[in-house]
């Protein structure tokens, strides 16, 4: 399963801008605005097109 385009845009900003994501001037809720509101979103969105428990996980 390949991850949904936002997720890799999301992935793709951290990339570009990783120094001042690190700094300790980028605050908590600036991490949430940018990139865990929206993955969540992304993930939500994207299993709306899958039926949950279609997937076998292995070693269980």
């Amino acid at each position: 399963m390949k991850a949904p385009d936002k997720v890799k845009r999301l992935v793709e900003a951290f990339d570009r801008n990783m120094g001042a994501y690190k700094s300790s001037g980028y605050k908590e809720a600036n991490v949430r605005a940018e990139f865990i509101d929206p993955f969540f979103e992304a993930l939500d969105n994207f299993a709306a097109f899958y039926k949950v428990g279609s997937i076998t996980m292995k070693n269980q």
